[in-house]
């Protein structure tokens, strides 16, 4: 009994510090907070060129008259080139190319950001004339200038109607730190001391002319050039059209133009996924075949979504894109386009044959029969064979007709469409 006593008591005990314990915490207190603020880590900072007014100045000479002087116009000593084209490039002295001194524009940025430089031209009705490419200056019979603008590894052709040539400067969020602003107001989102291995891109233009003469009153287009800087926007697949129409029975493939495709990963028509071995990207990626075995399977007339998932360099989930096919039916009777034939001894005769499509369309042959001495005569299955699109006449039945001094012979085709479709085809030796 003593110790059932003690227990209870030690536990009566406990609960009594348990109670004096609760009642002390409802006195309680104040909780407050303050925020750290916000910080913007998207720094898109780029150095643009100081001076672009000078080194894009060119002097353009298609005769070569610079070269075969040795000096410009007001006697200036100059290395001739082949290209005809004169940009001043820095130096002491200065020396002169078919090509421009860089325009830099470095990189101060945390994320990735894109310059792009338009080219917009202004031309007097006395202007050499701008080309596109080299075939087209070599091809040209009065003087040409074929003016190139390079952004990064992006190189365009500056035409009459201008150009665009875009390059990425990679961020560098290594190069930054979380720092306290010195007036204790909140942070800021700094470049390092030591930062290093900042990305840059440059823009330069070049030129060359054909070798023609130029009247004396020729002038130069002016260039104007003007650069943007944006963030870097992951350049995704884009399929050129969102419609195709396809003749259902075609021979022909579908072909559809994509743009920044890096690889196929599934076609599907409606349903269906599409066999690898039934569709094809070309080695330049920008022409998407579907092969007209994949197209087979529509037989009835109407619209089918086929849907393509590709991948860019950037953009490597896969995206999506739909192109809806419009299937046409059109029903053709059967035919032979070459009706006449040369035949020799022991040789086959082979004859493409069109089946047709839809509701006319056969599946092969009836019959095939003969007039010979008036009487209208069925040709034995054993002189003739067909298979898939080609119906052949063999080389033993063709020895037997010139045995039997049968030089010209003409036979009725007969198909097994329902409309019984016949056409006269003609052997006959030289």
């Amino acid at each position: 009994m003593k110790k059932s006593k003690k227990i209870v008591a030690i536990a009566l005990s406990g609960t009594m510090i348990l109670s004096s314990v609760l009642v002390a915490s409802a006195d309680g207190t104040t909780s407050t907070g303050t925020s750290a603020g916000h910080v913007d880590k998207e720094v898109l900072t780029v150095t643009l060129p100081s001076d672009g007014t000078t080194i894009f100045n060119y002097t353009v000479d298609p005769e070569k008259l610079i070269k075969d002087a040795g000096t410009f116009k007001d006697g200036t000593p100059v290395v001739g080139n082949t290209d005809g084209v004169y940009f001043t490039n820095a130096g002491t002295p200065a020396t002169y190319s078919s090509t421009s001194d860089a325009a830099t524009f470095a990189g101060l940025n945390s994320v990735d950001v894109d310059v792009t430089v338009t080219a917009t031209v202004t031309a007097g009705t006395k202007d050499i004339t701008l080309v596109a490419d080299d075939t087209a200056l070599a091809a040209a019979k009065t003087p040409a200038l074929l003016l190139k603008m390079k952004v990064g590894t992006d190189e365009k052709a500056i035409t009459s109607s201008g150009a665009t040539a875009k390059a990425t400067i990679t961020g560098k969020p290594n190069n930054f730190e979380v720092k306290a602003k010195t007036d204790g107001s909140g942070f800021e989102y700094k470049v390092k001391s030591d930062a290093t291995g900042w990305d840059s891109k440059t823009l330069t233009l070049s030129g060359k002319v054909n070798n023609v003469d130029v009247t004396d009153d020729m002038t130069v287009p002016s260039i104007a050039l003007v650069w943007s800087v944006a963030k870097h926007v992951a350049v995704a697949p884009t399929l050129s059209t969102t419609t195709a129409d396809y003749e259902i029975g075609s021979e022909d493939d579908l072909e559809l133009t994509l743009a920044n495709v890096a690889n196929i990963t599934k076609v599907e028509l409606g349903e269906t996924e599409v066999a690898a071995a039934n569709y094809e990207l070309s080695s330049d990626k920008n022409t998407l075949t579907i092969k007209k075995e994949a197209l087979a399977g529509v037989t009835e007339a109407g619209k089918v979504n086929l849907k393509i998932t590709a991948t860019s360099a950037e953009v490597t989930t896969g995206t999506e894109l739909t192109c809806e096919v419009t299937f046409a039916k059109t029903d053709v009777a059967p035919s032979i386009e070459q009706q006449s034939y040369i035949m020799s001894s022991g040789n086959n005769v082979e004859i493409t044959l069109d089946y047709g499509v839809g509701e006319l369309a056969a599946t092969g042959i009836k019959e095939i029969t003969f007039v010979a001495n008036g009487e209208t005569k069925t040709c034995a299955t054993s002189n003739y064979s067909v298979s898939n699109n080609a119906l052949t006449f063999l080389g033993t039945y063709t020895s037997a007709m010139i045995s039997n001094n049968v030089t010209n012979r003409t036979f009725t085709v007969v198909f097994n469409d329902k409309d019984g479709t016949s056409v006269e085809v003609t052997l006959k030796t030289q």
